[in-house]
């Protein structure tokens, strides 16, 4: 079955407006913010990117009781995830 309107390409669709998420602490600050205009190939590139690496450092520090606040392999999480932002 076809569509009677195609959707656009993926490339065209920006986000829409500026949204904050990931509220924390005592007076629930977003931690998080994704600007307007923003491509969505990229905004969904990033999210991903978050959100997988910090499910690798909760199965680490589930998997790893011993392990202090602050483990060896978070400079690493953090280095990748800065080279992945600034790859432009």
């Amino acid at each position: 079955m076809t569509k009677i309107v195609p959707d656009p390409p993926l490339s065209s669709i920006t986000t829409l407006g500026v949204v904050t998420f990931g509220d924390y602490g005592e007076n629930e600050k977003p931690l998080f913010r994704v600007n307007a205009g923003m491509p969505i190939e990229e905004a969904l590139e990033h999210a991903f990117t978050v959100l997988f690496y910090s499910k690798k450092l909760a199965m680490e520090a589930a998997l790893d009781m011993h392990a202090g606040p602050l483990s060896a392999h978070r400079s690493d999480v953090g280095a990748c995830l800065r080279r992945r932002w600034v790859r432009q």
